[in-house]
């Protein structure tokens, strides 16, 4: 199950090595494919979809590319003042300019924690295992809530129809 809202920063500062790549990982993914054409803006590019993205990160992001792709990551996780977390679904099509003008004072209060995960986003990008983990997370994503559940559903059926049949079988055979 993936969670797709939490508290990104206080999640990543408090895990072990190995579920912090992973956090990265995700949270970048959400970020590529929430705000597409911010990420373009990012790599200088246009119309790119998520999975090409993902390919041009793998194969490196200099220090300011990283910066930008963290605050993408924070603002898919950014709450508003009552708590609740903002609205992003609108802002897909709004270009890198805009969103960060728009969270300068949010991006503001969290230099720090910009430059740290950006230094630790370049390492994980650099993974040989990363492009796959990130394709695999796109798929998720997008398929997010479609074929898996009719799957499920399917499985479910079948299991409690077998159950039927079996207790079907059992008593006509005690009788």
């Amino acid at each position: 199950m993936k969670i797709l809202r939490a508290d990104f920063i206080e999640n990543y500062a408090n895990c072990d090595e190995n579920d912090a790549g992973y956090i990265l990982i995700d949270e970048f993914t959400k970020s590529l494919m929430l705000f597409p054409r911010a990420a373009n803006d990012i790599f200088g590019t246009e119309n790119k979809d998520p999975m090409d993205l993902a390919e041009l990160a793998c194969n490196g992001v200099n220090q300011k590319q990283a910066e930008r792709l963290v605050k993408l990551m924070l603002l898919v996780n950014r709450r508003q003042d009552d708590e609740t977390f903002a609205e992003v679904s609108a802002k897909e099509n709004d270009s890198m300019r805009s969103l960060f003008s728009k969270n300068g004072d949010y991006f503001d209060e969290n230099k720090e924690n910009i430059k740290a995960v950006a230094s630790d986003l370049q390492s994980v990008l650099t993974d040989e295992n990363c492009l796959s983990e990130i394709h695999r997370n796109v798929y998720d994503y997008a398929n997010f809530g479609g074929d898996d559940e009719k799957k499920s559903r399917l499985g479910l059926w079948l299991g409690l129809l077998a159950v039927a049949g079996g207790l079907t079988f059992y008593f006509l055979r005690k009788r």
